[in-house]
C-alpha cells in the first residue's frame, strides 16, 4: 500500500470520526508556506506542536485542514483544561511503545481506531496511552482568549480529551485522535499523485456551548396587590433552552430556587415553553431545603429545542420585615457547591447560576393612642388603606389592616395579632434601590368613649426596614376629651351673682349684730 492510500485512510479516520466531533471550521489556507517533507524524510522536521483554540459556538459540518485560521468563527473560551497521550501499541508483555508515523502498518492501525468518549477508560483494540498525559489550560495569546498549547513534542499519534471545563459549559468537546505532523493535502482533497505538504505545527479548533443562565423578574409595583406582611410576591424566571452538539439529546432539564430565610414557597402558577403552559405530567416540582426545583419529564424533554424559552411563574410568603427592609433573590453562589442558596438552572448536569438579582422591600408601621396628657387609651379602633397617588379618600374603602389599642394605647392589628404592621414598600427587578418609601392611609374608626378621634386621615410614609431599626418611628395619634354640658351656675354670671349673694347676707348679718349691741346697752342703762 502506497504512502498516499494510507494518508486517504488517515484522514477517513482521524478526520472523520475524530476531527468533526471538534465544531472546527473548514477554510482554505490564504498562503501556503514552503513544502515540508514528510516525517522519515530528508530534512524533515524531528518535532511538532498541537496548539488547541477553544471556541465558543455550535459545531462546524466539515472537517478541520491544521491549519492556523486568520479569522475564526466564535469567541474564546479560557479555563478549558486538555490532556493529551501519545498512542502506543500494545506488546506481547503489556509494554506500550509509541505508534510511529515512519510506519505504514501504524497509519493504518490508527486509522482504523474510534478515539473512545471515556478517556479514563481508554480500551481500543490493539492500542495503549504512554504516561499519565500531560495538561494545558487555556489562556489568552497576544490579547486574544482561548489558546493552549503543547510547545515542541515527539513526533507521533495524540489522543486528547476535554478533561476540565468551565461550570456552564454544556456539551464538551468529545476526545479525539491526531497525527503530529499530519498532510495538508489530505484535509484539502487533493489529487493522491500530487506532492505533498506536510504541516507539524498543529493547529485545532473546537467548539463548546455555553449555558447561560437564567433571569428572574419580580411584580412591577403597581402589580403587587398583596401588600401586608404573610402576604405573597410573585417571581418570574425565564430560561433558554440551550444548543447541544450533533448528536446529543437533552437528559435532563431544571430550574431550581433556594430561598432567602425571610420568604416561603407559596406555589406554582404556571409552567410554560414559549408560552405554551404546560401540564403537571410534563414536569414535576420537589422542594428541598426552603427550595423550589422544577424538572421537565421525559416526555417533555424529547420535545426540546435550542432558543426555546422554558418560563416558570410561581409565588412566596414574605414572613418577616429584615431590618433594612430589603430581601433580595440572587442567583446561585457556584462557589458555594452544590446548589443552596439562589436561582439558576441545571441541563444534562451543568449547573449554572442566574443572572439578575430582584428586590422585595418592606418596612412597618406601629400605632400609639395617647390623650392630650400622653396617657394611654384603650379602645381606639384604626384601618389602613393604601394611597392612590400619595393621596388618602376621605373614607376607608377596602382596608388592608384593621386594629384596636390596648391598655398600653399600642394598636394590635387584627390579622397579625401583633404590635408592628408589616407592610409592601417597592419591588425592584433591575437592582437595589436606594430609599425606596410607599405612602400609606391611617383612618381612625373609633375613638374610646369620652375621647374625639381623627375625623381626617393621616397619611403615613412607610420606609423599608424595621421600627426597632428607627427606619420607621412609632406613630402617635392624640385624642382629646369631648365637650362636656354646661352645668348649672357655673358661668361667669352665676359667679358673679353668688358673690353679691354673699356680700349681702354678711352686710345683713352685721347688722343685726349692730342692732342688737345697741338694744342690750339701752336696757343695761
Amino acid at each position: 500500500m502506497s504512502i498516499a492510500s494510507v494518508m486517504k485512510r488517515v484522514v477517513a479516520g482521524i478526520g472523520a470520526t475524530s476531527l468533526v466531533a471538534l465544531g472546527m471550521v473548514a477554510v482554505v489556507p490564504s498562503a501556503h508556506g514552503a513544502e515540508v517533507q514528510g516525517p522519515g524524510q530528508p530534512n524533515a522536521p524531528e518535532k511538532g506542536s498541537l496548539t488547541i483554540h477553544k471556541r465558543l459556538g455550535a459545531e462546524a459540518d466539515t472537517h478541520d485542514t491544521g491549519l492556523k485560521l486568520d479569522q475564526p468563527s466564535g469567541e474564546g473560551l479560557n479555563g478549558v483544561t486538555f490532556t493529551y497521550w501519545q498512542v502506543g501499541k500494545k506488546g506481547a508483555s503489556s509494554e506500550c511503545t509509541p505508534l510511529k508515523t515512519t510506519d505504514n502498518d501504524d497509519w493504518k492501525l490508527i486509522s482504523e481506531a474510534q478515539a473512545p468518549v471515556d478517556y479514563d477508560n481508554f480500551d481500543v483494540e490493539g492500542l495503549c496511552l504512554i504516561g499519565v498525559g500531560t495538561s494545558v489550560k487555556t489562556g489568552l495569546k497576544d490579547g486574544e482568549a482561548g489558546f493552549a498549547e503543547t510547545g515542541k513534542i515527539d513526533l507521533g499519534f495524540y489522543y486528547v480529551a476535554e478533561t476540565a471545563a468551565p461550570s456552564d459549559v454544556i456539551s464538551k468537546t468529545a476526545p479525539f485522535f491526531v497525527s503530529v505532523p499530519m498532510p495538508e493535502k489530505g484535509l484539502q482533497g487533493k489529487n493522491d499523485d500530487q506532492k505533498a505538504n506536510w504541516l507539524y505545527d498543529i493547529h485545532v479548533y473546537p467548539k463548546n456551548l455555553k449555558l447561560e443562565g437564567p433571569e428572574k423578574t419580580i411584580n412591577e409595583n403597581g402589580q403587587q396587590k398583596k401588600l401586608v406582611l404573610n402576604e405573597t410576591v410573585e417571581w418570574t424566571i425565564e430560561q433558554e433552552v440551550p444548543a447541544l452538539k450533533k448528536g446529543e439529546k437533552y437528559e435532563s432539564a431544571k430550574i431550581f430556587d433556594y430561598l432567602d430565610s425571610s420568604l416561603k414557597f407559596g406555589k406554582t402558577i404556571k409552567v410554560s415553553l414559549d408560552g405554551e403552559t404546560l401540564t403537571e405530567s410534563d414536569y414535576k416540582v420537589t422542594t428541598p431545603n426552603n427550595g423550589i426545583v422544577w424538572e421537565l419529564n421525559k416526555g417533555k424533554l424529547d420535545t426540546l429545542k435550542a432558543g426555546q424559552t422554558l418560563q416558570v411563574v410561581f409565588t412566596t410568603t414574605v414572613e418577616k420585615v429584615t431590618e433594612s427592609g430589603m430581601i433580595n433573590n440572587k442567583p446561585w453562589d457556584k462557589e458555594s457547591g452544590e446548589p443552596n442558596n439562589g436561582y439558576g438552572s441545571d441541563f444534562n448536569g451543568v449547573t449554572v447560576p442566574g443572572k439578575t438579582t430582584p428586590y422585595t422591600y418592606w418596612g412597618e408601621l406601629k400605632v400609639k393612642k395617647v390623650d392630650t396628657a400622653k396617657q394611654a387609651l384603650k379602645g381606639a379602633k384604626f384601618a389602613v388603606t393604601e394611597a392612590v397617588d400619595g393621596k388618602c379618600s376621605a373614607e376607608a374603602d377596602n382596608p388592608i389592616a384593621t386594629g384596636e389599642s390596648n391598655e398600653e394605647g399600642i394598636v394590635i392589628w387584627k390579622d397579625s395579632t401583633s404590635d408592628v404592621l408589616g407592610l409592601f414598600v417597592a419591588n425592584s427587578s433591575n437592582g437595589e434601590l436606594s430609599s425606596p418609601t410607599k405612602k400609606y392611609c391611617l383612618y381612625e374608626t373609633g375613638a374610646p368613649a369620652g375621647y374625639t378621634g381623627l375625623t381626617d386621615p393621616q397619611t403615613i410614609t412607610i420606609k423599608a426596614g424595621t421600627v426597632a431599626s428607627n427606619k420607621n418611628s412609632i406613630t402617635e395619634i392624640v385624642n382629646k376629651t369631648k365637650d362636656t354640658p354646661d352645668l348649672p351656675l357655673t358661668g361667669a354670671q352665676g359667679t358673679i351673682l353668688l358673690t353679691v349673694l354673699g356680700l349681702t347676707l354678711v352686710s345683713i348679718g352685721a347688722g343685726v349684730v349692730v342692732v342688737s349691741r345697741r338694744r342690750r346697752a339701752t336696757a343695761k342703762n
